[in-house]
């Protein structure tokens, strides 16, 4: 199947990478990432760059990270979480049943790939989209890269969102932490919608402007009480730091 990144440069579906490989969320006050892929195995973002080949942020060019090795095979992905949410989940088609990688098929065209403008947190389905809201009607083809993580494409085959599942269980503060968490409670699940839905691009709209109105409503909503139905005490303090490290930068007066 030929499938495109953008509209000049092509994939096709390829093996499936290694099943010990699994998607991170990647959470933090300077904002949230998806990652998959052989990255999550190396400290150095820079070493990767220089052995793959593929997208990557340019000064002049905000691109998600697509990355592949000599031969096309995929290595690693890295895709930006949207700040402005979407008031509606997209209609995604079931995923392939076989799981797969993408190969790159011109191992020689530098490219970017835009980041997906909107988000939606399922929160109650324990699923997180990024995706473009305009065109979520026009998705027709999710694709399994692994058992929690989906990559979507328009009925024209070019690449138009991603999906990861039971993102929280996943959660991580950097892209080589790879905890594991085996039981995530509703609560916490709850506190996220929260958070991702106070400190967004809506939130900041609604507020003209005024982020220390968006923080102040964030840390009013997540109070100690409203935390402390975290039970994981790792997750909850990177709550915590994040409101916290939110007010520092943004609230002169805190």
């Amino acid at each position: 199947m030929k499938l495109f990144l953008t509209a000049n440069i092509t994939v096709h579906l390829d093996d499936a990478l290694s099943d010990d490989l699994r998607p991170n969320f990647i959470f933090s006050s300077s904002g949230a990432l998806v990652s998959y892929g052989k990255i999550d195995q190396n400290t150095e973002i820079s070493s990767i760059i220089d052995a793959t080949i593929g997208s990557d942020h340019w000064m002049s060019d905000n691109s998600d990270f697509f990355r592949f090795d000599a031969s096309g095979k995929m290595h690693s992905l890295i895709l930006s979480v949207s700040e402005r949410n979407s008031e509606h989940p997209p209609k995604v088609p079931h995923g392939t049943q076989k799981k797969h990688s993408l190969k790159l098929i011109d191992l020689n065209q530098a490219f970017t790939v835009a980041p997906q403008p909107h988000r939606f947190f399922d929160y109650k389905n324990r699923i997180l989209y990024g995706f473009n809201e305009e065109k979520t009607t026009l998705i027709t083809n999710s694709i399994t890269i692994c058992d929690e993580f989906l990559v979507l494409f328009d009925e024209n085959n070019l690449y138009s969102g991603w999906a990861i599942k039971n993102p929280i269980e996943k959660i991580a503060d950097s892209l080589q932490d790879r905890p594991e968490f085996k039981y995530i409670s509703d609560a916490t699940y709850n506190v996220f919608n929260i958070f991702l839905k106070l400190f967004s691009d809506n939130s900041y709209d609604e507020a003209d402007g005024e982020i220390e109105i968006v923080i102040s409503n964030l840390e009013k909503k997540l109070n100690k009480s409203v935390l402390l139905g975290i039970e994981n005490e790792k997750i909850r303090m990177m709550i915590i730091t994040a409101i916290e490290e939110l007010k520092e930068y943004h609230c002169k007066s805190s």
